[in-house]
């Protein structure tokens, strides 16, 4: 039987097997840092997983406050869950929910959250500081050590999804990260390839879609642009591109809820 991760933390050493139980270690001279903190919210085998591309501080210091104390539940995408809503509506998921926390739980069934980096990993500004920024980390997919561990993490645990989960929702569109993960995807899966229905913002690999939305981080200004711009050009053609993807993907399942779940409130 497939070993699908459960929700709660992670116990994964796959990028750490001579740290002699180091938490963290700097990458590449000290361009990158890497914190042992992988962790996992919702259904073990998804319909639909939801990735981000790593866990900002804000996550990585909340799993170390879990750990401790409890929490667990609250510190996926934390303080930025509202906006995710908005950008699962955008693509016609969760269409009458108010709350996203209730898909972030233990006993989840259909959606599966996580980070494409499951260890949280940060990049050295221009500044020296170090920061979960996209334009921080991105970087890392193409540095000898930090891009061996973004495929040493897409190995462990994308090449493990369950047949049920026909959907990969990745957040972040922009160009160079839809092109970056493209080619680090294509690593991992021979049969990588554009998306016939969204060429520009998709992909198809493993038999499944993987599709990449507007990042719903405050820190996003194209965000709005994403949920109501013009169709024809920019966020709002990806927006387009987008939905076409994900009705096509949900529409694999005999069972396709996930496309226009209605709440129970």
């Amino acid at each position: 039987m497939q070993n699908y991760p459960n929700h709660g933390p992670l116990a994964c050493r796959v990028c750490w097997p001579n740290c002699l139980g180091a938490h963290e270690r700097s990458l590449d001279d000290d361009q990158f840092r890497l914190v042992n903190d992988p962790g996992y919210w919702g259904a073990p085998d998804p319909e639909v997983l939801v990735l981000g591309q790593t866990k900002g501080f804000t996550q990585s210091e909340g799993m170390a406050r879990a750990i401790q104390v409890g929490g667990y539940d609250s510190v996926a995408f934390k303080d930025f869950r509202p906006r995710l809503l908005q950008a699962m509506k955008a693509i016609y998921m969760m269409q009458n929910f108010k709350n996203i926390d209730r898909f972030m739980m233990d006993g989840e069934t259909t959606f599966g959250w996580a980070s494409v980096i499951r260890c949280s990993m940060t990049g050295r500004s221009s500044s020296g500081e170090y920061s979960s920024k996209s334009s921080c980390v991105l970087p890392a997919y193409q540095a000898r050590e930090a891009g061996a561990v973004i495929s040493a993490c897409m190995n462990t645990w994308l090449r493990r999804l369950s047949d049920r989960t026909v959907l990969v929702v990745l957040l972040g569109n922009a160009d160079d990260y839809i092109a970056s993960f493209r080619a680090k995807l294509a690593t991992t899966f021979s049969d990588t390839r554009a998306h016939q229905r969204g060429p520009n913002v998709a992909h198809m690999a493993d038999g499944r879609s993987w599709v990449h939305i507007g990042h719903p981080s405050g820190a996003n200004g194209h965000f709005g642009d994403f949920l109501t711009g013009s169709e024809l050009k920019g966020q709002g053609a990806k927006r387009i591109e987008a939905q076409k993807v994900v009705v096509h993907a949900l529409r694999r399942r005999k069972n396709n809820h996930a496309t226009l779940i209605s709440s129970q409130e």
